[in-house]
């Protein structure tokens, strides 16, 4: 097994043991991010949703 799919597994645990909402958020994006790791061809990249239709990065508030 490797150490990515233990995390995920890791992580689909602590997701299972129910968090409040920011932790439960926090857990679903570090479980997508290495979903996408160990399958990139099944999972949307983590950065997706800060890209827009450009393929650029798109400018976050307070990130300079």
């Amino acid at each position: 097994m490797s150490f990515l799919t233990r995390e995920f597994n890791r992580l689909n645990c602590a997701l299972l043991q129910g968090h409040n909402d920011d932790v439960t958020k926090r857990l679903y994006a570090a479980q997508q991010a290495v979903s996408w790791a160990l399958d990139p061809q099944g999972f949307k990249s983590a950065l997706r949703p800060y890209y827009g239709h450009s393929g650029r990065l798109r400018r976050l508030s307070g990130v300079s």
